[in-house]
């Protein structure tokens, strides 16, 4: 296991940092609270990486070209290949390659 105390060499008062780290998540939390639920989805999927771009992924250990149009309401990453074959894949059934 590595440390902040570890990386950096200073001494951490760890009360402080939970403190600020529960402000943050409530802080983030009132935010979410007030914005209306489709909202927050269309941002999701605007921040997904590689959206709408044409890439090679091994989905079931099959390598294809697809782009990613989103998730669907189960939250599994849905991606559409040249043939307009949609391929729905939980976590760890997509693999991205770089």
């Amino acid at each position: 296991p590595v440390s902040l105390k570890m990386i950096s060499g200073k001494e951490y008062d760890l009360n402080e940092i939970l403190d600020k780290l529960l402000g943050f998540i409530f802080d983030k939390y009132l935010i979410l609270k007030s914005v209306p639920p489709q909202q927050i989805e269309n941002e999701y999927h605007n921040s997904l990486y590689r959206l709408m771009e044409w890439h090679n992924y091994i989905v079931n250990d099959l390598e294809i070209t697809a782009r990613i149009t989103g998730t669907n309401a189960y939250g599994q990453l849905e991606l559409e290949t040249k043939a307009n074959e949609v391929k729905t894949c939980d976590l760890k059934e997509v693999k991205f390659l770089i």
